[in-house]
């Protein structure tokens, strides 16, 4: 079964290291949280487990073994290869989290095309619907003449709304909550409201991300204020 997987910077996952073209294989039947090879039937599903870095790497993985969890949005096996390293921008691109789409990079529902946020488009990057055109794109609440391929937006702006905090980081309270997420992970996902996951990748990005986002076409120091909730100079 084809599947993705992310692993930290340097390859590892819970401690273990992984490379590129190699099979890993445990004795007896996987556990789903407990024992054996995790990994998820969709791309974005995977941010449900690790933060949304981009110095972490995403993996297209075979699932070869006995395979649990086939109803749940993780998979786990006890025999797994990893076919190949997906670049950040390939896994953007198939990061559906709409129903229905045949394209990729689709948030709305029934899109055969690309990048749409609306329904049954079969153009790309269109926010409407039943549209077959690809649009020029409006930014900062103004028209533009360029197109979403022209646009170089950093990948830092795709943040995560949830973020894994480990026992040390947790507070009493949430040690209690999450506790057996603790034992069996070594942590649990905190959600961040939206303004704060923006502030918290603002504050992460380096100064020439940050230029990039100044620069773009129409930028509005007020209005991105007040979908950020970051000032800018």
């Amino acid at each position: 079964m084809k599947a993705y997987k992310v692993f930290n910077p340097d390859w590892t996952c819970r401690g273990f290291k992984y490379e590129i073209g190699k099979e890993y294989k445990i004795k007896g039947k996987p556990i789903l949280c407990e024992k054996g090879f995790h990994a998820c039937r969709k791309v974005s599903d995977c941010f449900s487990y690790y933060s949304f870095d981009t110095t972490n790497k995403v993996a297209e993985v075979e699932l070869l073994g006995d395979i649990v969890g086939v109803e749940e949005d993780k998979l786990c096996t006890n025999h797994i290869k990893i076919v190949r390293e997906l670049s950040w921008a390939e896994m953007l691109e198939i990061a559906n989290s709409g129903n229905g789409n045949s394209g990729n990079g689709n948030s709305g529902n029934g899109n055969s095309g690309n990048w749409n946020s609306g329904n049954w488009n079969s153009g790309n990057c269109n926010s409407g619907i039943f549209n077959t055109d690809k649009p020029f794109i409006r930014m900062f609440n103004k028209q533009t003449k360029l197109k979403r391929r022209d646009i170089d937006i950093p990948l830092f702006l795709y943040f995560d709304l949830t973020s894994f905090i480990s026992y040390d980081y947790a507070t009493e309270e949430e040690r209690v909550k999450y506790k057996n997420e603790i034992e069996t992970c070594g942590g649990f996902l905190r959600t961040l409201s939206y303004k704060e996951a923006f502030s918290r990748a603002w504050r992460n990005a380096s100064d020439e991300e940050r230029d990039k986002v100044k620069n773009l076409p129409n930028f509005d120091a007020d209005i991105f204020f007040e979908i950020s909730g970051i000032k800018v100079s």
